[in-house]
């Protein structure tokens, strides 16, 4: 019988993590969200709907699973379920990726204390509970970007350019948290959700996927996200490697390497996202503690350099040694996912272009997340994303190329 590990909220519509496991003969228990309706999968065993949130609850269910079928690790790749997952493993006296980071990864509050203490870049901020706190803003340069303090997906993320943009998007982010954000935001039964106002960093985003082996981070790949301009940040392109100089390659190293650091990362991978201002310095938004995008992350990083992200994270859950391999064995190529935009918010009446697209050489899958008849929300409300067309290119200017294509080609109607 192979080793059991249990995954918690993964989006069932990305497949990595669970197609990596079943190679490996591990046995995945999933916790899915309460209602949800159990699919089969590669490597799932189980299936159990438990509210998380609920957390005594939740530990006391999984620790009787424990009592009848040890459980050997636990993991996530669902932001919300960083502390959670944390907690529970020290519940279980299980490996997790550090000694009291999890809160520094979900507050982003307290994320931010970690990086000034160590003196790592990171956008000027101030923490404020609602709109009465508006004058703390004036000590601060517009534009500034709005955002909740345990947030996930761009949720929330709001650039204002002047007092009133700004009090109308703290109203906005404060709704945000009372409607979904407070509940998902506790900690042994107290809250730390809230909201952060920082400066806005004007430039381009990249992001760097890295992984922690016994204290030591191995940056795998760094990617370029594009220059979303607000007021919301919908993401749109993710293409690695990107085509930046090798003196900002280092730079940007350097920045995760003490940030992984600072937030007492110990094992397991990292998704770190940056801004690179106009003296080309990068600064740090935001690390997770976990693979990106609920796993794409790992098909980036497999396809771009040939390093399998989702295997030694499901080894570092067991807390097996992982042995990283010398750079001159990586694979090259470009890969990319395509964000699919919503163009467009309300009821969904027809998605055309992904068969054309799939049959593509360049598209290596696509994940298709929403479908006829699902309500899309405008922005800065997240109602999920239409898809992503995920793809390998010989190079860069090809993958740029494709993706202008695909802005054409993949159509979304609303009513």
């Amino acid at each position: 019988m192979g080793q059991h590990i249990v995954l918690i909220y993964q989006n069932i519509d990305i497949p990595f993590i669970f197609e990596e496991a079943e190679k490996l003969g591990i046995r995945l228990t999933l916790v899915n969200r309460p209602k949800q309706q159990p699919v089969d999968l590669p490597a799932v065993k189980r299936q159990l709907s438990i509210d998380i949130f609920n957390e005594q609850v939740a530990i006391n269910e999984l620790k009787h699973l424990d009592s009848h079928d040890p459980i050997d690790g636990v993991m996530t790749l669902f932001d919300g379920a960083v502390t959670f997952t944390s907690l529970l493993a020290a519940e279980l006296n299980l490996p997790k990726s550090g000694e009291h980071s999890h809160i520094h990864l979900r507050d982003k509050s307290a994320m931010r204390k970690q990086f000034n203490k160590y003196d790592i870049n990171n956008p000027k901020y101030a923490e404020i509970d609602d709109i009465s706190d508006i004058d703390v803003i004036k000590a601060m340069n517009y534009p500034i970007v709005i955002k909740p303090k345990t947030g996930f997906s761009s949720l929330g993320v709001i650039k204002a350019n002047n007092e009133q943009e700004a009090k109308n998007g703290i109203e906005t982010v404060q709704a945000i948290n009372e409607q979904t954000l407070n509940y998902m935001s506790h900690n042994e039964g107290n809250s730390f959700s809230g909201i952060i106002v920082e400066e806005y960093i004007n430039g381009p985003e990249y992001v760097a996927e890295s992984f922690v082996n016994n204290g030591k981070t191995t940056v795998l790949s760094i990617g370029y996200k594009g220059n979303p301009q607000g007021p919301y940040f919908e993401e749109g392109v993710y293409i690695a490697p990107a085509q930046i100089s090798y003196s900002l390659k280092e730079a940007i190293e350097a920045q995760v390497i003490h940030a992984n650091k600072a937030l007492g990362i110990i094992n397991g991978p990292t998704h770190t996202e940056l801004r690179v201002d106009n003296a080309n310095q990068p600064y740090i938004l935001e690390v997770g503690a976990r693979i990106g995008g609920s796993g794409v992350s790992h098909f980036i990083v497999k396809a771009s350099t040939g390093f399998n992200l989702a295997k030694w994270s499901l080894f570092a859950a067991l807390g097996q040694e992982v042995e990283i391999p010398n750079s001159n064995e990586v694979a090259k190529c470009i890969a990319g996912n395509y964000i699919v935009p919503t163009k467009g918010h309300g009821e969904i009446t027809s998605l055309k272009g992904f068969n054309n697209v799939l049959k593509q050489e360049e598209t290596n899958r696509i994940l298709q997340f929403l479908q006829v008849g699902n309500i899309v929300e405008p922005y800065p409300n997240f109602s999920g994303y239409p898809g992503f067309v995920l793809t390998t290119h010989n190079n860069y200017d090809d993958c740029v190329n494709y993706y202008k294509w695909l802005d054409d080609e993949i159509l979304i109607n609303y009513k």
